[in-house]
């Protein structure tokens, strides 16, 4: 069963009290203190009667007496005041005692509570290296599902988007033209395809008027002649870009029938170029091509030439 609470008040109004008690002792002292004063004065005075009839003598007798009961009881109240400091000490003692002890247990408890302070403060560094590893974890995740966005995302242009490439090359020298077929093999159809290079006959040993270009260790001519075609779109499937390239500036060029070398296989004509186009995917795609023809192995593809030294030839 609980215990009955005291009111808060209670303590107040026992001091009160003690305090109250305290001024009625005194009081009751002082009245024993002087009516025993009076008892005194009152014996010796009967006293002095009885012991000599000399007035004077009763008077020195009662002075006399009077003085040593008043030294009695000075006497008496120092050993009562002392008394009373003894109990006052002994309460001060007993306060200070209660004092320590309160101080004991608030230590004690300041103790338990640095101790959950730091119980928590190690918790609460085990949750922020918790949470250090989680959004290591998190950045992980999304960089791999970065990676999985981006290898979808290519995945899907590589399903769908255009594949532009030549399809056939046929040499007419007789005609002084060549046949360019390109072919769209992807599934979506490209816009604005544009065809464009040079057809150049190469002859090992020849100075032609055009220039000269250097193929390895080997120093050979070449004269040329551009090309250039655009298609408006090319769809998937059997429609192919068909493109004429003449090579009436090859046979013109300076009187010399070039294209007789590329007949009697001491030249070789060269096929060079790029095809652009796009599928709405950006940016714009290119497929660079180049083929050599000769009359013995007919079209063969050669290396192709990095953007600077198409520029450097040109």
């Amino acid at each position: 069963m609980d215990q009955p609470k005291e009111p808060a008040d209670a303590e107040p109004d026992n001091q009160k009290h003690l305090a109250r008690r305290r001024v009625i002792a005194y009081t009751v002292y002082i009245l024993i203190s002087l009516v025993s004063l009076a008892v005194v004065v009152a014996v010796l005075i009967v006293a002095s009667r009885w012991l000599n009839t000399n007035i004077s003598d009763r008077v020195q007798f009662v002075t006399a007496n009077l003085l040593n009961a008043l030294i009695f009881a000075a006497i008496v109240a120092q050993v009562l005041i002392y008394r009373k400091q003894r109990d006052i000490m002994r309460e001060q003692r007993i306060a200070m005692g209660k004092q320590h002890a309160a101080m004991e247990l608030q230590a004690g408890i300041a103790e338990i509570q640095t101790g959950l302070v730091d119980q928590q403060v190690s918790a609460m560094k085990g949750q922020l290296e918790a949470m250090r590893e989680q959004l290591g974890v998190m950045e992980r995740q999304e960089t791999a599902m970065r990676n999985t966005v981006e290898l979808t995302e290519q995945g899907l242009r590589a399903s769908n988007r255009s594949y532009v490439g030549i399809h056939s090359l046929e040499a007419e020298l007789e005609k002084e033209r060549v046949i360019l077929q390109i072919e769209n093999t992807g599934t979506i159809p490209a816009e604005g395809v544009k065809v464009s290079g040079k057809a150049s006959v190469v002859i090992p040993g020849f100075v032609a008027r055009l220039g000269r270009h250097v193929f390895g260790d080997l120093t050979v001519d070449i004269a040329s002649c551009p090309f250039h075609e655009e298609f408006e779109s090319l769809f998937r499937g059997n429609l192919k870009g068909r493109m004429v390239i003449d090579l009436f500036l090859i046979v013109l060029e300076g009187g010399q029938h070039y294209l007789s070398s590329v007949a009697d296989s001491s030249g070789t004509l060269i096929i060079e170029g790029q095809i652009e186009y796009g599928d709405g995917f950006d940016p714009m795609q290119i497929t660079r091509f180049a083929f050599n023809y000769d009359t013995e192995s007919g079209w063969t593809a050669r290396p192709i030439k990095s953007s600077d030294e198409s520029d450097q030839t040109e």
